[in-house]
């Protein structure tokens, strides 16, 4: 971490396979009013755009497969880079 700039923040997002009960989409874009996070879809985050992939293709087939119960949802999370460790630094 640079004193003079601070942390460098980006913002990616991880799309999050989510139970969605009493809820019926009728698009692969509907946004559930309550969801109950199961586990994360992948160990990695996405940019926007690959998330926003991600969560259509996935939200495509459970819309036919599971009718909406089970849902691709992508949260926003902040990566705060705080610089590297010099060297005799206890990592």
């Amino acid at each position: 971490m640079s004193p003079e700039r601070g942390p460098c923040r980006t913002v990616d997002y991880r799309v999050w396979i989510a139970r969605c009960e009493a809820w019926e989409p009728s698009h692969h874009q509907d946004v559930p009013p309550r969801a109950v996070a199961i586990r994360p879809a992948e160990s990695r985050t996405y940019s926007r755009r690959a998330a926003a992939r991600y969560v259509e293709a996935f939200n495509r087939a459970a819309l036919v497969r599971s009718r909406g119960r089970i849902w691709a949802v992508a949260i926003p999370v902040t990566i705060i880079y705080q610089g590297d460790p010099r060297p005799g630094d206890a990592l």
